[in-house]
């Protein structure tokens, strides 16, 4: 299945730049809101870099779940692309297309936080990584969300274009 030009620039810079960028800065601000006060973050424990990162796996996708599902609708009811055939999609696609979005976005959440979140803090674990200086962490915390929507926004929106 072949994306037209629009859908291509709708998944790339919509919803992968755009959505990276916006992440980025809105988690520096909840980072900064809720650690600046710390000297360090442990990286397990209550307050900290695995708890967050955790969260944020599964809060970032399910509420974009419900913001690209509405935005992506949006985008085909105006005529700036047409959805794609889900009769010629794979069984998965279908699968998961059936569902209600905010389930759809709750599953790939905890996906990843499984798949994503976790394995990025047991490698932080692995290198001997115990706590980050909280302005370390305000750095980690954007950066890590940012790269969480370049993977989940784009899939999201696909499956989203599906009808």
């Amino acid at each position: 299945m072949t994306l037209s030009a629009a859908q291509k620039k709708f998944i790339a810079v919509d919803l992968g730049v755009v959505a990276g960028l916006f992440n980025f800065l809105l988690n520096y601000g909840i980072a900064w809101a809720l650690f600046r006060k710390n000297g360090t973050v442990p990286l397990w424990g209550q307050e900290s870099i695995g708890g967050d990162s955790l969260v944020t796996a599964l809060i970032l996708t399910w509420l974009t779940a419900l913001i690209v599902s509405r935005t992506t609708a949006l985008q085909i009811n105006k005529g700036n692309f047409a959805a794609l055939p889900l009769r010629q999609a794979s069984t998965w696609v279908r699968e998961l297309v059936a569902r209600a979005f905010w389930v759809r976005g709750l599953g790939l959440g905890v996906l990843a936080a499984l798949l994503i979140a976790l394995p990025a803090m047991l490698l932080l674990q692995s290198l001997g990584v115990q706590q980050m200086p909280a302005a370390s962490f305000l750095w980690f915390k954007a950066s890590f969300a940012a790269l969480l929507a370049l993977i989940v926004t784009p899939m999201l929106g696909w499956l989203a274009m599906h009808r």
